[in-house]
């Protein structure tokens, strides 16, 4: 998936990838339970920054 599909489908900002890493979307399991204090905008900068490089690293 590339970062134009996130854009798209308006999840594209830490926020968005938050929630969705707090309480999932469609088969993916949210993981609020295990993530703590800033691991979630950790996480969700992180992820930003693999569909924006195109997952190469």
């Amino acid at each position: 998936m590339e970062f134009s599909n996130l854009e798209k489908r308006g999840i594209a900002d830490i926020d968005s990838i938050k929630l969705i890493a707090n309480y999932g979307i469609g088969y993916m399991k949210g993981y609020k339970s295990k993530l703590k204090g800033d691991e979630y905008k950790v996480l969700s900068e992180w992820l930003i920054q693999q569909f924006k490089e195109g997952w190469e690293k």
